[in-house]
């Protein structure tokens, strides 16, 4: 019996058929540079459109591809826009900064490489079409039911997680705009490239910041906060095997130690479980 896919995907709830599609293309990308960054980052010059050095840079670029490759896993399959409409502007976000990236460092990228032509697809292309389809998905989605019950945050658990997640803008801004004077601080050795490939991290956490002051709803928040009960364990191992590229007698690396240890390992898990109890309740 043959299925027509697309036909399946309309069936399913307030999401277009065209985000379905682009989350089914997205998600493979996403967890092969996993797999190439973050399982082989000695080696991921080889099958990476660029040699990214050195191994903790790699390792913790591969675990935020992972979060992202669960992210839009979960929008392949969910019904309800409103839950996952947050990180389509973020992702953007982040893409957008390594197109820019791409395009000032364009020599140091392997042109003969198939994985090259991909990634400069993908983020030249990818700022354009998400903003879109979540211009057109939120338009044509059902606004949600006033009656219904709306859980929002406390106003200190969102005024904590504003002021833990909208500084990353701040730091994304001088990766990205200084990447020397930054590489001159920073715990573990950076250059220029990956100097704002790191930027574009911190700024996907910032513009979620900015979402959450906006939209404290529970439910938009609760799908990218589930996936983060997973990547703290991936940035503790690729703190551990690349323990060498640190630089211990920089105060800013026990700062970001640190940081990671409460906001992520400690913070994030303790913050979701107290929010899924009161919804259960």
């Amino acid at each position: 019996m043959s299925v027509h896919w697309g036909a399946l995907f309309r069936s399913r709830g307030e999401i277009n058929a065209e985000i379905r599609w682009a989350a089914l293309v997205i998600v493979p990308i996403l967890t092969a540079a996993f797999i190439i960054l973050f399982v082989f980052p000695d080696s991921n010059g080889e099958r990476f459109p660029w040699p990214v050095r050195p191994r903790l840079t790699a390792m913790t670029l591969g675990a935020t591809y992972l979060l992202g490759s669960f992210y839009f896993t979960t929008v392949l399959f969910a019904r309800r826009w409103h839950e996952v409409k947050i990180g389509f502007l973020a992702v953007s976000t982040f893409a957008g900064l390594l197109g820019i990236a791409t395009i000032i460092h364009w020599d140091l990228f392997s042109h003969d490489k198939f994985q090259f032509w991909l990634w400069a697809f993908l983020y030249f292309t990818l700022p354009f079409i998400l903003p879109a389809l979540w211009w057109r998905n939120g338009a044509a989605a059902p606004v949600r039911d006033e009656l219904a019950p709306v859980q929002e945050l406390p106003g200190k658990l969102r005024i904590a997680t504003a002021a833990l997640l909208l500084p990353g803008l701040a730091i994304a801004a001088l990766l990205f705009l200084l990447p020397g004077a930054m590489a001159d601080i920073w715990p573990w050795t950076i250059t220029p490239l990956t100097a704002r490939v790191i930027s574009a991290e911190f700024a996907l956490y910032g513009v979620l910041g900015i979402k959450l002051v906006r939209e404290p709803d529970w439910d938009t928040l609760r799908v990218i906060l589930r996936w983060q009960l997973v990547t703290p364990v991936l940035y503790v191992i690729a703190a551990a095997v690349s323990w060498n590229d640190l630089d211990t007698s920089n105060a800013l690396t026990w700062v970001y130690l640190v940081n990671g240890t409460l906001v992520f390992v400690a913070g994030v898990p303790a913050f979701y479980l107290y929010m899924e109890s009161k919804r259960r309740k």
